[in-house]
């Protein structure tokens, strides 16, 4: 006798391989702990302080970090594209040599002569390369080609097409900013970064609905499905500050998002409660 599909097979347009990642930014040991024991598969760790290495990260906490993480699975980058103003080329190279002796995942940048300088002297080294507003897939391709970049994080001032287009034509992971307060639309962290011919300014780059919009969070969970279906390969969320328990909250409700968007396909809804759960913006 026939019986009827399942809903879970009828309601999954998102293919079967799709893995969305969920990237989560901290800062201090307590709250990388805290992001990856709520579901996050990366912590991005800021590049703080105006020196070659941050102190916070430069002694034995730093590896313990990334052993807990590795126990478990997950992986940590350096996030270097925030640390432009106030470091001399000198202690940029010192920074990308001192995170690959502490063994992290990946160093993320927005600087293209720094990338190159990374591709050479640290080709194990993986690269996410920050992108600026009105990067194309031309872009991306070249970022692959020149310097081996393993993803490169795009800006939510892009519209559906420009993302559909770099996801579908350009050979690497591509990850989006889902909400928070993350910026890349700051050309002043990227000065030195003569690479891109595109230029773009706010919202002006899209001519259809952005893919996301950190004004507005029901909006970037609504379009996990669509994320999801193009191959996206991570969502970055920004928690507003780094104490462990609001950065577990943020990546424990992103996760909860994430593994519901796959299994459920078409049938994906936001939850309401999600965006109570995230709370009003809080002061420090």
């Amino acid at each position: 006798m026939n019986t009827a599909p399942s809903h879970s097979a009828t309601a999954r347009s998102v293919p079967f391989t799709s893995r969305l990642q969920l990237a989560c930014v901290a800062a201090s040991p307590a709250a990388v702990r805290a992001a990856i024991d709520a579901g996050a598969d990366w912590v991005r760790i800021p590049y703080r302080a105006a020196q070659s290495c941050s102190p916070a990260l430069k002694n034995d906490r730093s590896r313990q970090s990334i052993r807990y993480a590795h126990g478990r699975g997950r992986k940590l980058a350096l996030d270097l594209h925030t640390a432009g103003r106030g470091l001399s080329w000198q202690d940029c190279r010192n920074a990308v040599a001192w995170s690959a002796e502490q063994g992290f995942d990946a160093i993320a940048l927005s600087d293209f002569t720094l990338g190159l300088y990374c591709a050479a002297r640290f080709p194990v080294l993986p690269l996410h390369f920050v992108a600026r507003p009105g990067v194309c897939a031309r872009t991306a391709m070249l970022l692959r080609v020149q310097m081996n970049a393993a993803r490169v994080l795009v800006p939510d001032t892009l519209s559906v097409a420009q993302l559909v287009e770099i996801a579908t034509k350009a050979d690497i992971e591509v990850e989006v900013v889902a909400s928070g307060c993350t910026r890349v639309a700051d050309v002043g962290l990227q000065a030195h970064d003569s690479f891109s011919p595109e230029r773009a300014s706010g919202d002006a780059s899209c001519n259809d609905a952005c893919y996301s919009s950190g004004r507005h969070l029901a909006v970037s969970m609504q379009q996990l499905p669509l994320l999801a279906s193009l191959g996206i390969r991570a969502i970055q969320v920004e928690p507003r500050n780094d104490i462990p328990d609001e950065v577990a909250n943020v990546a424990r409700v992103w996760r909860t998002a994430i593994d519901r968007c796959l299994k459920d396909g078409d049938y994906y809804a936001a939850d309401p409660d999600w965006e109570r759960l995230l709370g009003p913006r809080r002061k420090l």
